[in-house]
């Protein structure tokens, strides 16, 4: 019996001459792979192009049992976000998502959550125009969403922000907890109560990211290791 699902691309792999296998985060089945036969083919019957990172599409497959991999019969775009193709920053900024969502072990929900809120942060995505703020407040999100949101505060009274014990575990210190200073505080604590950010500067902006992405490696146990994050630091080089 055939099936059909929603979801974003999160990473695709080469199979074959013209194949691939695509991971796809879905509403209704986690997160599997499907093999999609002749999407690299040349030409006019060329899909490749359907598979970039965070393209949101409709997948109509068979189910069978005791298998991680599901034969793709159709692929459709389920959504544009026309935004990508015309600010550089945003193609960017949805690869990052996409190797996010990938390396947060996405294949432990089974339910539409995370989902859910992907499709959030694109249409968000879509809209904004403040993006170099857009990867912090995204982490936040998926570290909200995963359930390992910090108690961590920040107020004129309290100039720290001060995380759960066990959050950072620096190499220089016996401390087994870690807190923040200063503006990177005032940054954070804006991130997690989802309030529109101030005008911090780049390398506040660069290393709070950062930071977020070592909370949730250590939170994932050791998973969370982003190779675009390194894009991003050229793309919002201002």
């Amino acid at each position: 019996m055939e099936e059909t699902c929603r979801g974003f691309v999160l990473k695709t792999v080469p199979y074959g001459d013209t194949g691939l296998i695509v991971k796809v985060l879905t509403d209704t089945q986690g997160a599997p792979s499907f093999m999609v036969s002749g999407a690299k083919r040349r030409g006019k019957t060329s899909r490749a192009g359907l598979f970039s990172p965070m393209n949101h599409i409709a997948v109509t497959f068979i189910r069978k049992e005791n298998r991680d991999l599901y034969t793709a019969r159709q692929v459709s775009v389920q959504a544009m976000y026309p935004g990508l193709l015309t600010d550089i920053r945003k193609p960017a900024v949805a690869v990052y998502m996409a190797e996010s969502l990938y390396r947060a072990g996405s294949e432990r929900h089974h339910g539409d959550g995370l989902y859910h809120f992907a499709l959030a942060q694109m249409e968000k995505l879509e809209t904004s125009d403040r993006l170099s703020h857009f990867p912090q407040q995204f982490l936040a999100g998926l570290i909200d969403e995963l359930g390992l949101t910090p108690q961590g505060r920040y107020s004129l009274q309290t100039p720290d922000f001060l995380l759960d014990e066990g959050a950072f575990r620096p190499a220089y210190s016996g401390e087994p907890g870690f807190s923040v200073r200063g503006g990177a505080a005032e940054y954070l604590s804006e991130l997690f109560r989802d309030t529109e950010p101030a005008a911090h500067p780049r390398d506040i902006r660069r290393e709070t990211r950062r930071r977020l992405e070592e909370y949730l490696r250590l939170h994932l146990d050791g998973r969370f290791h982003l190779l675009s994050g390194e894009v991003l630091e050229t793309v919002f080089d201002d």
